[in-house]
């Protein structure tokens, strides 16, 4: 069950006996939906799609609330930003993102269709990490800390400027997509010895 502000009292009350464990934060008229800390505090999968902050002043403050939010959630396991620019430093003096670091139990990245991503370096604190999802997205760089990741299996890379080296990565990688060698470098790939799948 996906959680959403229209059922969300009736999810609480009848699945998760004053629980949720999984919300969409924006309604079906894409309304930011602000969390209830008492009932959030287990929650494992959190979503924002087509949150636009459009470097104004309402979603600057908007962004700065909702990453705020974010930060307190320290059993998220599913963290999902789409077609948004929530997660870029357009709209901030610096990265929203840098809380991330924080939420160490966390399985699934997921900044897809993201303008002008900027990923902390903090990303290296993420050691249950198995899927970084960042298809769509347009990165400056990505931060040298993927060796970090010693349980990464998902890895979807973004579009960068100028190439970018991807040394030690996980052993236990399984799917490497969105590798286009104009743009990313790896100096052995044959070392992945479980990767059945290079796109």
């Amino acid at each position: 069950i996906f959680v959403t502000s229209v059922d969300i009292s009736h999810a609480i009350e009848e699945e998760y006996f004053g629980f949720v464990l999984r919300l969409c934060a924006v309604d079906f008229q894409h309304n930011y939906v602000p969390l209830r800390k008492e009932q959030t505090k287990h929650l494992h999968s959190y979503m924002y799609e087509s949150l636009d902050c459009n470097g104004d002043n309402y979603g600057r403050r908007l962004g700065r609330k909702i990453m705020s939010e974010v930060n307190n959630l320290k059993m998220l396991r599913v963290l999902a930003i789409e077609n948004s620019s929530l997660a870029s430093r357009s709209c901030y003096s610096r990265s929203p993102l840098e809380c991330i670091g924080n939420l160490i139990h966390l399985r699934c990245l997921r900044l897809r269709d993201c303008h002008g991503l900027k990923l902390p370096s903090c990303l290296g604190n993420l050691k249950y990490l198995e899927t970084l999802d960042l298809r769509g997205s347009y990165c400056s760089r990505l931060p040298n800390v993927l060796s970090k990741l010693g349980r990464l299996r998902h890895l979807y890379l973004p579009c960068c400027s100028g190439k970018q080296r991807l040394d030690g990565l996980s052993k236990q990688l399984e799917i490497l997509e969105s590798f286009d060698s104009t743009l990313y470098f790896h100096p052995n790939l044959s070392r992945l010895t479980n990767l059945r799948a290079l796109k």
